[in-house]
């Protein structure tokens, strides 16, 4: 009997989405609040240069320490460390949904990478050594009775030198982390315990749910943005 082997890759139908599932990426854990283990690569961000990145179930990297916590806030009052988030909200993948990810050097992926880049950020010339994507597959959140689900993706690419962050939104069902409870969620960045921040518009109010049909570079449903460098960061608003 000849064996037969399924590779199951998954792809956004207008090219939105960067390529991912279970045959080439690691899982999170099954956890609410839960967090993968560190994922070591130097990435500058917003001055600092960083040795490890965590892709938190919750929706958002975190940079040298895990960020488990559900509680969205306002970036004016946010007093956590260090995060990138596409989707900060209270998600938990134990009732549906997966959280892949992979650091990679594979020259396709880079090319892919490079040239979107490019596109976006004609003036700079970037070759990423490392890529790092990050994707929530149809995830729900907490006691969600409705079985409404997100997919949204980060892909975080450097050449150790500058960094670029590239926000996915597939497809979006749902804007608030808990029935009824809690703020929409959130999607920007932080340079942690300084007044270094940016939120995408609609972060935290009920807009966020449209945030597909959105975009800074075009492409609806894509955010893209240079954050190596604070001052680099706010020429792009």
């Amino acid at each position: 009997m000849r064996n037969i082997c399924i590779i199951f890759l998954f792809f956004h139908t207008d090219g939105l989405l960067y390529p991912y599932g279970p045959s080439i990426d690691n899982v999170t854990p099954k956890s609410d609040d839960g967090v993968s283990p560190p994922i070591p690569f130097t990435v500058p961000y917003f001055g600092e240069n960083y040795s490890s990145i965590y892709v938190n179930n919750n929706g958002l990297l975190s940079f040298d320490v895990e960020l488990g916590n559900s509680s969205v806030l306002h970036l004016t009052n946010a007093t956590v460390g260090p995060f990138l988030a596409p989707f900060w909200a209270d998600i938990n993948n134990e009732i549906l949904g997966e959280v892949y990810y992979r650091l990679s050097n594979d020259s396709e992926l880079l090319n892919l990478t490079r040239n979107d880049i490019s596109s976006y950020f004609p003036g700079v010339s970037f070759s990423p050594k490392w890529v790092l994507v990050a994707t929530w597959d149809k995830v729900s959140y907490n006691h969600n009775q409705t079985n409404k689900t997100n997919t949204f993706q980060t892909v975080l690419s450097t050449d150790e030198n500058s960094t670029f962050i590239m926000f996915n939104y597939g497809d979006i069902q749902w804007p608030t982390g808990k029935e009824n409870e809690g703020p929409p969620a959130l999607a920007g960045g932080s340079g942690g315990f300084t007044e270094l921040k940016f939120e995408i518009p609609g972060s935290l109010t009920a807009d966020i749910i449209n945030i597909t049909h959105t975009s800074n570079v075009n492409f609806p449903g894509r955010w893209v943005f240079r954050v190596d460098q604070v001052k680099v960061l706010l020429q792009q608003w």
